[in-house]
């Protein structure tokens, strides 16, 4: 799950700094960090103003260990439906909180648990 999750997160950041060599934003940077914990669920926060949040569903299906079928739950990382959340539509809306305490939230984990991909 670490080196699926590491692909993914390389994905962002070679393609937050293409945006930058290619010119269509001033500044690009990107940095990763990882925790402990396996992932639930997809938060984008972007600038602080606009969060995409989505709930990964499970499911169940085999996979073979040592040449027996086993069954395994997974995430479905991929079929997460994504809401979007904004600051725009009043720092008082629960659309506006909802950014707020992600960003908070993030932060925390970031600053506690998170670590840098080996």
């Amino acid at each position: 799950m670490e080196r699926i999750s590491s692909r993914h997160a390389q994905a962002i950041v070679d393609s937050v700094q293409e945006l930058g060599d290619l010119g269509l934003v001033k500044t690009a940077s990107a940095e990763v960090r990882i925790n402990g914990e396996p992932p639930r669920f997809k938060l984008y926060i972007l600038n602080g103003e606009e969060a995409f949040f989505g709930f990964y569903p499970v499911f169940e299906h085999t996979i073979r260990l040592g040449g027996e079928p086993q069954a395994m739950y997974d995430m479905g990382g991929k079929d997460a439906e994504l809401f979007h959340f904004a600051v725009s539509d009043g720092g008082d809306s629960t659309s506006g909180q909802f950014v707020n305490q992600s960003r908070l939230w993030f932060d925390n984990v970031w600053n506690t648990v998170a670590r840098e991909i080996s």
